[in-house]
């Protein structure tokens, strides 16, 4: 079976783009013969490239240009080119706009079209203008009409998604995006806390600095945890709109010394492997990419009960669930695993466990060949 892949990088890589990169690495893995076409991103992602590569992934570069439409066309008239001279059986989408672009091409020569949904189209494009929320729901449209199956990122986003879009019926099938496992496993955070200033405990939180991220309630929980737990230092990795309000907010509740803004990080498996325990206290999370990384590095983690976080934390087991924006409930069990390093330790080891069983790249490749298998007969769909 050949599959492939198109990754616009020209600005960098997205969450859904890296879990895609996850997904063409572990079907060639196990044996699939993938092509990505993709631009040389910026150097900080470079590492990816290689990785794609020593994975035995065959790499397709278009030009980079500086217009937006030009650099559309070069990238997909080199799918084209690929898809046909290859003899593509699969055209793997990430995003509606790539789907409605490169999977267009792929069902206009008959190949299959699957798109890894990452997340639930309307609420993305909330804070969108009217340009885009425009564009965006007309490649939504286009994506659910062309595609053969549809793999939503969790079970939670595939019910959301099937319930509101009855078109859909039939054709989702939930797939958790893969762990970069063996990337993860191998860090050592040696020197984070140095470079950082942690002189204590660490809590990690990587995400951007948006709303929907809930990390105002992470600084308010930090206020309590501090006061039980001092040598706490709360690490936030990651840029965005509210940096300076989140700020003036750890600055009003003592604790601006305690919370450290490292910006946006190109090492997160390092920050991963040197904190105590990862936080994510979304009030949105079709899946939670550093909660899974988390258990890859041992740790174990806390996140709020929304969306598919709750298929990757086992409440009690790998970490705690709380409810979100619940900063007490919060506080209340980042002290209980901090003030216990043996809890911690059992947390982490039981994450590993978990992650290694199911979210490797390996694992969800071989989900994912039964998706391409199926595509031809019925299977067991939402």
């Amino acid at each position: 079976m050949k599959v492939l892949f198109t990754i616009p990088a020209i600005k960098g890589l997205t969450g859904p783009s890296i879990a895609a990169l996850n997904i063409a690495k572990g079907l060639a893995k196990v044996g699939v013969k993938v092509y990505v076409v993709t631009s040389d991103p910026p150097l900080v992602y470079a590492a990816w490239l290689r990785r794609l590569r020593e994975a035995g992934v065959t790499i397709h570069k278009a030009r980079g240009f500086k217009s937006s439409y030009l650099y559309w066309l070069s990238l997909t008239l080199k799918a084209l080119r690929v898809l046909l001279r290859e003899g593509v059986d699969v055209v793997h989408t990430h995003t509606p706009k790539v789907c409605a672009l490169i999977g267009f091409l792929g069902k206009a020569f008959g190949r299959k079209v699957v798109l890894t949904l990452e997340g639930d189209p309307l609420e993305e494009l909330k804070n969108s203008g009217l340009k885009g929320r425009v564009f965006g729901k007309a490649t939504w449209w286009l994506s659910r009409r062309m595609v053969d199956a549809i793999c939503p990122c969790s079970r939670w986003l595939a019910k959301i998604v099937v319930n509101r879009f009855k078109d859909l019926k039939g054709k989702a099938v939930p797939v958790h995006n893969p762990v970069d496992f063996e990337r993860f496993k191998r860090a050592k955070g040696g020197g984070v806390r140095e470079e950082l200033g942690v002189k204590g405990l660490m809590v990690l939180t990587p995400a951007r600095l948006d709303p929907v991220k809930g990390l105002n309630v992470l600084i308010k929980a930090a206020r309590k945890v501090v006061m039980h737990v001092p040598s706490t230092y709360f690490v936030i990795a990651g840029e965005g709109p509210l940096k300076e309000g989140l700020r003036r907010l750890a600055e009003e509740l003592g604790v601006a010394d305690k919370v450290i803004f490292a910006g946006f990080r190109g090492d997160v498996e390092e920050l991963t492997a040197a904190c105590d325990v990862l936080v994510l206290p979304s009030i949105y999370e079709p899946f939670g990419m550093p909660v899974a990384e988390a258990g890859a590095c041992r740790k174990p983690v806390v996140a709020s009960d929304v969306g598919g976080l709750t298929e990757i934390v086992k409440h009690g087991v790998t970490g705690f669930t709380v409810p979100a924006g619940d900063h007490e409930a919060m506080a209340e069990v980042l002290i209980k695993l901090l003030k216990d390093r043996g809890l911690r330790e059992r947390m982490g080891y039981a994450g590993y466990k978990m992650v290694e069983e199911s979210f490797t790249p390996e694992v969800i490749a071989r989900k994912m060949l039964t998706v391409y298998a199926n595509l031809k007969r019925p299977s067991r769909r939402y």
